[in-house]
Formats: structure tokens, sequence, C-alpha cells
């Protein structure tokens, strides 16, 4: 009888998410007080975070990932029964690899926007980091999880296994982009903390999953 592959799943990944609601709580009473203190903008660290921001908006990474992919792949069959180049060969891995990623992530953290339905930091004089508004379709009420932070925790893992060398300064950056999130009011510090978590957990799993089927290599 034939054996089922891996899955890719393993048990870090499952503590991650089991461990992820209990920081969650720590930080949830931090929320408003770090919110209103770091969207005042009154510093020059701030202004450049608030206006880097929209460097992890997912939909911009997706359509560069599906170029990349869609490119490489191209030119390697134009390559047929010649020597492939190993540098194509892997941007059509990443950009296969990120593209899916994007995919998979956004599933779960698009469905808990929708059933959450938490007001974002906008709001936050008017109704409070507390008031929810589930099912609701506004831009409003769709602040957790965050989405940008989703797409910074994907770069993160993306950068340790597609660009290692680079990652001691990748890897930094998207987390300041992740908290660049905060300071354009656009999200609180539990929404980024499970948005980033929840991008990194499921590219991770997804990296293992591709590796296991021989989709593809470790570089």
């Amino acid at each position: 009888m034939k054996q089922p592959k891996p899955f890719g799943w393993t048990a870090p990944m499952t503590w991650a998410l089991c461990v992820l609601p209990v920081i969650l709580l720590l930080v949830h009473p931090y929320d408003a007080q770090v919110s209103a203190a770091w969207t005042e903008h009154t510093t020059k660290f701030q202004q450049i975070l608030a206006s880097s921001t929209n460097m992890i908006k997912s939909g911009y990474w997706l359509v560069l990932a599906l170029l990349i992919w869609a490119g490489s792949a191209f030119y390697l069959k134009q390559l047929a029964g010649k020597p492939a180049s190993v540098l194509i060969a892997r941007a059509r891995e990443a950009g296969l690899y990120l593209f899916f990623a994007i995919i998979c992530a956004s599933i779960p953290v698009t469905l808990i926007k929708y059933l959450v339905g938490r007001a974002r930091p906008h709001l936050l004089e008017q109704v409070g980091p507390e008031y929810f508004s589930p099912l609701s379709a506004s831009y409003l009420y769709l602040s957790f999880p965050s989405g940008h932070a989703m797409m910074a925790g994907i770069l993160m893992v993306f950068s340790l296994k597609f660009l290692p060398r680079l990652s001691w300064l990748l890897v930094p950056l998207c987390f300041l982009l992740t908290f660049s999130r905060v300071v354009v009011a656009a999200h609180y510090p539990t929404d980024i903390l499970a948005g980033f978590t929840i991008g990194v957990v499921v590219s991770l799993w997804l990296y293992n999953f591709l590796i296991l089927r021989n989709i593809i290599s470790r570089g």
C-alpha cells in the first residue's frame, strides 16, 4: 500500500498557534496606550515608518511573485534541451513559493478579519480598542489580524530560505515594517502580532510541503 507523503506540519508550528492567544491576552491591555503613543508622528523615525508601510502590501507582492514565476518559467521553457541557468531556475521556485504563500496565508487572515470585525485604531477615541462588528465589510472594522503584518512574516521566511545572505538586513526590516502598521493607526499591536505569526507559520508549512514533494529545492 502506498504511504501518503508527509504534510509538512511540525510541532513548533502547533505550539506557535497555541501560544499566540496567550501572548495576545497579555499584550491586549496595552493596545490603546501603544497605539496612542506611536500615531502622533512626532519623530523622523515615525515619519519614515509611516511613509514605508505599503512596502508590505500583499497585493503588490502577489503580482510581483506571479511575474517572477511566470517569466522565469517561460524563459526555462524556451531553453528546453539546453543547459538552464541555476539562478533562473531558483527564481522560478522563489516566485512560485511566494505566490502560494501569500494565497495560503491570506485565506485564514481574511476569514478571521470578517468574522472578528475589530474596529481599527482610527476609531480609538470613538469606540475604544475593544469594539467589534462581526461580518462587517467596512475597512474600519477589519483590524484583526493585520494583512500587512502577515505579508511581513511571509517575507521574513522568504528571505531566510531564498536570500539567506541578505537576511541580516531583511529580517529586521520586516519587523520594522510590521510595526509601521501601528504607527499609521491601521492596527493595534495585537493585530500585527497575530498577522505576523500567521504569515510565518503558514509560509514555513508551505516551504516544508513543497520541499517534501520536490516542487522546490532547498537551494
